[in-house]
């Protein structure tokens, strides 16, 4: 069966989306092997027609996974080169967040470029003059042997994982990869972890403090006279135990005046004022 893909190469070697070929000029080749394609509509069931470019003739040597390959490398080298900003960065995985990035709009691009034994997809060298490889995973990763000679070269590597065609138009803009498609040198700590660390550290500290100075501020107590339980109450109330239980009159009135009493003691201890916590019975 032919391969169909979404997107060929018109008559000037210019790359065209299957759903914009008003004005394109046929022939058309195929991005992955070169050989010519035709135009098509498909027709699904309780879907839209979906267009897209086939082989004119079958050919095993070219599969959509080739195809795809080739066309994000050169999405992707294009992209960078003619871009007004292009990002190449790194997500932390504790955080979600940009762990390292970089602008690398207009630097020198080279696909299927030769470096110490490996083949880069695209090989980008920003302004600074340092190397960057991109490696676009389709089906097949990157062998281990091939990320061994990267270390050894220190040249920092991105595997860009690609599904399908939809997947393209994102290159277009920049590219983060997660920590595990990384290879290179240590990465700088991410700011925003560090950032969570010492807050939590902060909100530990104070209530570490808040508990110890309440600690200190003693309660009045009321027993029961029938069951000899003892409760906390706030200070100038006085309760009576109804049926032989303090634990539901006790109860009404701490949540009646909870929330004025622990404010009261936050002032005399000089802590900040929050959202008072609920207050058990002893």
């Amino acid at each position: 069966m032919p391969v169909t893909y979404g997107a060929a190469y018109d008559s000037a070697r210019a790359r065209i989306e299957a759903d914009s070929t008003i004005g394109a000029a046929p022939p058309y080749s195929c991005i992955g092997c070169g050989r010519p394609m035709v135009a098509k509509t498909l027709d699904r069931p309780n879907r839209k027609t979906a267009k897209h470019f086939a082989h004119k003739a079958e050919n095993s040597a070219c599969t959509y996974e080739s195809i795809l390959h080739a066309d994000a490398k050169r999405i992707i080298a294009e992209s960078i080169a003619s871009a007004p900003k292009y990002w190449l960065g790194v997500i932390c995985e504790a955080c979600g967040n940009a762990r390292y990035r970089s602008d690398v709009a207009g630097a020198e691009t080279h696909l299927e470029q030769t470096v110490g034994g490996n083949r880069a997809d695209v090989l980008v060298r920003t302004r600074a003059g340092k190397d960057v490889a991109i490696e676009v995973v389709v089906s097949h990763d990157l062998e281990e042997e091939s990320q061994r000679r990267y270390e050894a070269l220190g040249i920092p590597v991105l595997r860009a994982r690609v599904a399908s065609h939809d997947d393209l138009p994102g290159f277009r803009r920049e590219i983060f990869v997660h920590e595990r498609d990384y290879i290179g040198r240590e990465l700088p700590t991410c700011a925003v972890c560090v950032k969570r660390e010492r807050k939590q550290r902060e909100w530990e500290s104070r209530e570490r403090n808040r508990k110890t100075m309440l600690g200190r501020v003693k309660r009045p107590t009321v027993a029961c006279p029938d069951c000899g339980a003892l409760f906390a109450r706030p200070v100038g109330y006085e309760t009576e135990c109804p049926r032989g239980s303090y634990q539901s009159a006790a109860h009404c009135l701490f949540e009646e005046n909870h929330a004025k009493q622990w404010t009261s003691d936050m002032r005399m201890l000089g802590l900040p004022l929050r959202r008072p916590p609920a207050r058990s019975m002893i």
